[in-house]
């Protein structure tokens, strides 16, 4: 019979588990919004044609090409990075067994917003857009740092919790 400070648990647990299955959504959608910042910024903003040197002998195609290509690469691994916490808490909440990767991850993640917002603040010059697309930006981040400390607490409740109610079970 379950004592009363195991249904406590449980729901402890049941609660984690949801709030950590939409922390981690959140993330990705996060990592699908930047992006897509990322392209448009690139294609709106011309920047492209900013980094083709005329001195070189190579020509302006092939250099938009390796521009273009690493934008890409780069993309992808914002989306991997993103996807790595969305997946790890996907698998968390879904009570499966799953290393403390994700948790890092996201930790990387959250300190990388941080410095973002450090950047924004202190150097105001590098958004050239106005005062509004740096508190865009400011705001954007500090919702990805709490998405990614919920994700970072949520799942390390999860991994208590479960590791408290199985050892409660075999004993």
């Amino acid at each position: 019979m379950e004592t009363t400070a195991e249904k406590e648990k449980w729901r402890l647990l049941r609660r984690s588990r949801s709030n950590l299955r939409v922390a981690g959504k959140a993330v990705l959608a996060f990592g699908i919004w930047s992006i897509l910042k990322l392209i448009l910024e690139w294609v709106l903003g011309n920047e492209i044609s900013q980094f083709i040197d005329e001195s070189l002998e190579a020509p302006k195609e092939l250099q938009s090409a390796v521009i273009i290509t690493t934008l890409i690469i780069i993309s992808l691994f914002i989306f991997l990075f993103h996807y790595s916490v969305f997946r790890g808490a996907r698998k968390e909440a879904s009570g499966k067994k799953t290393s403390y990767f994700y948790l890092f991850t996201a930790l990387l993640l959250a300190l990388s917003s941080a410095y973002s917002i450090y950047d924004t603040v202190v150097h105001p010059s590098t958004i050239d857009q106005g005062v509004l697309s740096i508190w865009s930006s400011i705001l954007l981040d500090a919702t990805v740092i709490g998405a990614c400390i919920d994700v970072m607490y949520n799942g390390i409740m999860c991994k208590r919790m479960t590791k408290e109610l199985t050892n409660r079970g075999g004993e």
